[in-house]
């Protein structure tokens, strides 16, 4: 499989319209999309509910103080989307947890690679 070319999406709306980028690609024959991104792409997503699959790759590095959530919360990208944390930094007590499965996982080195399905 040949990676296709890139392309400018027009958007029909001022930001980023995830679901209707997502059509577009589907028009254009392209229906397996890998999206890569930090916690709030990964936040859009699931409030959109058009993630399929999730990979997530752990590797034994320690670094200093930050957030502990795989999903951060700044507003979202996606319009209507609940996602975010409270004032406080709290996720929303609403916010139902997503209980993916696992279908599969490397090892090597101390690194882990796993790939979780959603659906």
């Amino acid at each position: 499989m040949r990676p296709a070319p890139p392309q400018d999406l027009p958007s029909p709306t001022p930001g980023p319209d995830l679901r209707a980028g997502l059509a577009a690609l589907t028009e254009r024959g392209l229906t397996r999309v890998l999206c890569e991104g930090g916690p709030h792409l990964l936040a859009d997503l699931l409030a959109a509910d058009l993630l399929d699959e999730l990979c997530v790759t752990t590797t034994p590095v320690l670094v200093g103080p930050g957030p502990g959530r795989i999903v951060a919360g700044l507003p979202p990208l996606v319009p209507g989307a609940a996602t975010g944390p409270t004032a406080g930094g709290e996720m929303p007590a609403s916010a139902d947890p997503v209980r993916p499965r696992l279908e599969h996982l490397l090892h090597a080195g101390g690194t882990l690679a796993a790939r979780w399905a959603l659906r």
